[in-house]
């Protein structure tokens, strides 16, 4: 969700998710597991929820679930992010404009950097 076009690097490597990747040459798949928290993307610090997705090892879903009971988010929280998470046409508009600050940001802070002689390592276009 933070991915943002670089015109300074056209050649960046696209994102791309480890649940869209045959993982089967590379590494054991129950080894292989997704934490994500929501309050990056969204910007709600004060919202505080994640996720973790691990598809071939229903061991480490069980296991957290055996201490979910003393982290559940509030019942604001969930409320909130039922209703932001449920509304597509929202979600749609906030990623276009979150994706197009974002380069913008980027483009102004590269821009500072080469006027000050600093250099970065490009390649990226995702944060």
């Amino acid at each position: 969700m933070s991915i943002y076009h670089t015109p300074s690097n056209a050649s960046a490597v696209p994102f791309t998710s480890v649940l869209a990747i045959d993982t089967s040459d590379l590494i054991d798949a129950s080894l292989v597991h997704v934490l994500y928290g929501m309050s990056k993307d969204f910007s709600s610090n004060g919202l505080r929820a994640g996720v973790l997705l691990s598809q071939h090892n229903p061991s480490v879903p069980r296991a957290l679930k055996s201490i979910a009971l003393f982290s559940w988010p509030a019942s604001v929280t969930e409320h909130c992010w039922t209703a932001l998470l449920n509304d597509r046409a929202f979600l749609d508009a906030y990623f276009a404009e979150n994706s197009a600050r974002l380069a913008v940001g980027y483009a102004r802070v590269t821009g500072f950097l080469q006027e000050q002689g600093v250099r970065w390592v490009e390649g990226s276009n995702a944060g």
